[in-house]
C-alpha cells in the first residue's frame, strides 16, 4: 500500500474557531501617553508627556511640565477573518473586547538639582493570544492502491500566549537651554507558550483505520536588559529627536518543551508493512534566548501659529535566525534514530513612519490626528500557522503588516490632563495555509490559499495627574 500526498479540498465540512489578541512581531502596536497616544506614538522628536520614558528620554529635560501619569482604560475591539480562496472553502470571523495594556509613569525630583529629570515607567511592550481550532471531515482518495475513497477525519489547534513587560528608569540633562540629552534602562521579562496539535484519521473500504497524531509544544521566559538613548532639540517652532536602542542583553532565562508523534496503519513507503512510529520527548530546565533587534529612530515637529506637524521613523534591522531553545537530542522509541528539535526565530529588517497633526481650539483643548505603518517583522523563512517543522519549530505569528489611524482630543480640568480618542489599526495578507504535517514519512497533508484580515479599533480614556503648582490661566 503506498500513500501519496495530495491536498484535502474543503468540500464537506470545515469548522474553524479564531480568536487573536494583540501582536507578536509588529513594533509600533502599542503607544504609551496620553497625547503621545492620540499622536499614534509619532513623536520621537517631539513627545510631551511621561511616554518621554520610551519615545525619548532625552525630551524629559526639555518639557517643564510633567505629570504622574496613569494611563487609565483603552478598550480595544478585535476582529480577525479567515477567508479560504476555494470556491468551497468557508469564511470565518471571529470579534474580541478587551483592554489594551498600556503605560504607568512617574517623576522623581532630586533634591536641589533642578537641571535633572529622573522618571520611572512600567510599560507593555508586547502581548499576543492567538487560538485557532479546525475540524474537518472529508471523503477522498488519498491512499493510492486501495479501492474507492478514504474516509478522513483531521482537527487541530495552535495556542499561542505572548506577554513582554518593561520595568524602566530614566535619566535626562540638558546640554544648554535648547539640546539634552537622556537614557532609559529596562529590565524585561518575556514569556511565551505555544502549542500545537494535529490528528488526522483515515478508514478505507477494507475497513483499516490509520491514525496520525502530532504535538508540538513549548514555553520560556527570558529576562533581559534593554537601553535607549536619545537626544532632544527645542526651539520654536521646531523640535526634534534622535533615539537609539540597544539589542536585548540577555540576564537568564529557561523553558520547557514537548514533542510528540504517532503514527499507526499506514504504509508510507509501500514496502506492504505500516510504518508505525512513536516519538515522545519532554525536556524542563532548557536554556532559553530571546533577542529584539536595535532600532534608530527620528522624529521632528513644527509649529504653525495654533497648529503642529509631527514626524517619526524608526529602523530595525533584521535579526539572523537563531535557537530560542536548543534541546537536547532524543531517540526515536520505535526505530531508536537519534532525533534533533529546536525552537527558532529570525525577523526582517522593518522601517516604520508616521505623520501626525495637533491643532489647538482654546487654551485647554487640542484636537490631534496621525497616521503610521506598522510592518511585521516576521521572516519569510518562518513556517506556516501549523507548521511544526521536521527539524526546527518557528516562533512568530503575526505577518501581516499594519496601518493605524487615531484622532482624539485632550483638554485640562483643574489639575487634570484627560484625554479621549480612537485608534483603529487594519491589515490583511493572503497566505498558504498549511494544516500540514512537513515531517518526513508522514502521510497526510492539505493545503490552500487563503487570506487573512485583522482590524482594531481602541477607546481611549487617559488621565494624568499634575502635582506640580497648579496651571494658571494667564499666558
Amino acid at each position: 500500500m503506498m500513500v501519496r500526498s495530495r491536498c484535502l479540498l474543503v468540500s464537506c465540512l470545515i469548522v474553524f474557531h479564531i480568536s487573536l489578541k494583540g501582536q507578536d512581531a509588529q513594533y509600533w502596536s502599542q503607544q504609551y501617553g496620553t497625547r503621545s497616544t492620540l499622536l499614534g506614538g509619532v513623536v520621537i522628536g517631539s513627545v510631551e508627556d511621561l511616554g518621554a520614558t520610551y519615545y525619548n528620554p532625552a525630551r524629559l529635560a526639555l518639557v517643564p511640565d510633567l505629570s504622574f501619569l496613569l494611563s487609565a482604560k483603552v478598550y480595544e475591539l478585535e476582529s480577525f477573518s479567515l477567508k479560504n480562496s476555494s470556491e468551497q472553502g468557508a469564511a470565518v470571523n471571529n470579534y474580541s473586547v478587551g483592554v489594551a495594556p498600556n503605560l504607568a509613569a512617574g517623576t522623581i525630583s532630586p533634591s536641589n538639582r533642578e537641571d535633572q529629570r529622573i522618571a520611572y515607567s512600567f510599560l507593555t511592550r508586547q502581548r499576543a493570544d492567538f487560538r485557532l481550532d479546525f475540524t474537518e471531515f472529508d471523503t477522498l482518495d488519498i491512499i493510492q492502491g486501495d479501492p474507492g475513497d478514504e474516509l478522513v477525519g483531521a482537527s487541530g489547534a495552535l495556542n499561542q500566549k505572548v506577554d513582554e513587560n518593561w520595568f524602566g528608569a530614566s535619566y535626562a540633562k540638558p546640554f544648554s537651554r535648547h539640546l539634552s540629552w537622556g537614557v532609559s534602562g529596562f529590565v524585561t521579562v518575556r514569556s511565551q507558550r505555544t502549542n500545537r496539535r494535529y490528528l488526522v484519521e483515515t478508514f478505507n473500504a477494507n475497513g483499516n483505520v490509520g491514525i496520525l497524531n502530532q504535538i508540538s509544544n513549548f514555553q520560556y521566559n527570558v529576562w533581559g536588559l534593554v537601553f535607549k538613548g536619545g537626544l532632544a532639540y527645542e526651539k520654536d517652532p521646531w523640535s526634534a529627536g534622535l533615539t537609539i536602542t540597544t539589542p536585548r542583553i540577555r540576564l537568564f532565562g529557561q523553558g520547557s518543551v514537548e514533542f510528540n508523534t504517532a503514527q499507526a496503519g499506514v504504509d508510507v513507503d509501500g514496502d506492504g508493512t505500516d510504518d508505525d512510529r512513536l516519538i515522545v520527548q519532554f525536556q524542563e530546565k532548557v536554556k532559553a534566548f530571546s533577542r529584539l533587534a536595535m532600532s534608530i529612530g527620528a522624529g521632528a515637529a513644527y509649529r504653525i501659529k495654533g497648529n503642529k506637524i509631527h514626524v517619526s521613523a524608526e529602523w530595525f534591522p533584521s535579526v539572523a535566525s537563531y535557537h530560542i531553545m536548543d534541546p537536547r537530542d532524543f531517540l526515536n522509541q520505535i526505530t531508536r534514530d537519534t532525533l534533533s528539535r529546536t525552537i527558532v526565530d529570525e525577523t526582517n529588517a522593518v522601517f516604520n513612519f508616521g505623520l501626525g497633526y495637533e491643532g489647538t481650539l482654546a487654551k485647554r483643548w487640542s484636537i490631534y490626528g496621525a497616521f503610521s505603518t506598522d510592518n511585521s517583522a516576521v521572516s519569510d523563512n518562518q513556517g506556516g500557522l501549523f507548521d511544526t517543522g521536521e527539524d526546527s519549530v518557528s516562533s512568530s505569528l503575526a505577518f501581516w503588516d499594519l496601518f493605524h489611524l487615531s484622532t482624539g482630543t485632550a483638554f485640562t480640568w483643574n489639575r487634570a490632563d484627560i484625554t479621549l480618542g480612537l485608534i483603529y489599526s487594519a491589515g490583511r495578507d493572503d497566505v498558504f495555509l498549511p494544516i500540514d504535517l512537513p515531517e518526513q514519512g508522514n502521510a497526510f497533508s492539505r493545503g490552500d490559499e487563503g487570506r487573512f484580515t485583522y482590524r482594531r479599533l481602541r477607546l481611549i480614556f487617559g488621565f494624568a495627574f499634575n502635582f506640580g503648582p497648579k496651571k494658571s490661566d494667564s499666558p
